[in-house]
């Protein structure tokens, strides 16, 4: 692969000057792998779908809407973060065309009769568990995983994601995930790229991304670089502003 002018500067900055590298690399498409295949088969035999948003306006929309945002509040309280407002949302989405929101459902009926032939054929207290829970749901349709995702150019870029951890078992964001990469995909054939977003070097982030075989691109951070001759004179008098003060009142 050939790098740009400013990609190779670029590279020999971080590297000279600040003992960091940056990879460039190509996006791959995206073939889901015969497991990948599986746990999308396993997901929807939970009677589990995903519905897309389509334009930014229509009640459909607002209750599609509703919805997402209802998964990010669910990821607020469980990681103790906050995101964006609703409007945040909706002025992405009119500000970027093609960009759509999808959310992924139970269908509350359909899991319930199938719990029950399930328990019906052999008693199981996690099935039981999963039968009350869903009972107590007043919704014919119950939201539990959504994603956000941009589109720009030749990217695609999933930047908001929640979920509803009364759920995990049903493995909604992988599901989610996969649904949106698809959709996008669909919207527009000639993508190069689909970000995931950042990822650390351990945890829960990490190994669920890697679910997706995605090419890890380092970068090397921010970092200043100085342009002004007076910066560092300028970063001094900052640091010792104090001393320099009641030098200056003496």
């Amino acid at each position: 692969m050939k790098l740009n002018l400013k990609e190779k500067i670029f590279n020999l900055l971080a590297k000279n000057f600040f003992g960091l590298n940056y990879d460039f690399s190509e996006a791959k498409d995206f073939n889901l792998t015969k497991r990948m295949k599986q746990n999308l088969r396993t997901v929807e035999n939970k009677n589990v779908t995903a519905v897309y948003s389509s334009g930014c306006s229509g009640e459909d929309f607002h209750r599609l809407l509703d919805d997402f945002y209802y998964l990010t509040r669910c990821t607020e309280d469980r990681q103790g973060i906050k995101l964006r407002n609703i409007h945040y949302f909706i002025k992405l989405l009119q500000r970027y065309p093609n960009s759509f929101i999808t959310v992924s459902y139970i269908n509350k009926d359909k899991q319930i009769a199938k719990l029950k032939e399930e328990l019906s054929k052999s008693y199981s207290d996690k099935l039981k568990d999963e039968l009350e829970k869903l009972e107590k749901r007043s919704k014919s349709t119950i939201p539990i995983s959504g994603t956000l995702t941009v589109m720009y150019g030749d990217t695609a870029e999933l930047l908001y994601a929640g979920f509803n951890d009364n759920f995990k078992s049903y493995n909604a964001p992988f599901y989610s995930w996969t649904k949106s990469i698809q959709r996008a995909f669909e919207i527009n054939p000639n993508l190069k790229y689909v970000n995931l977003g950042g990822v650390e070097n351990e945890g829960h982030l990490l190994n669920f991304k890697k679910k997706f075989h995605p090419e890890i691109r380092t970068s090397c951070n921010e970092f200043d670089l100085p342009i002004s001759p007076l910066y560092h004179l300028i970063k001094f008098a900052l640091k010792h502003k104090k001393t320099i003060r009641k030098f200056i009142k003496k």
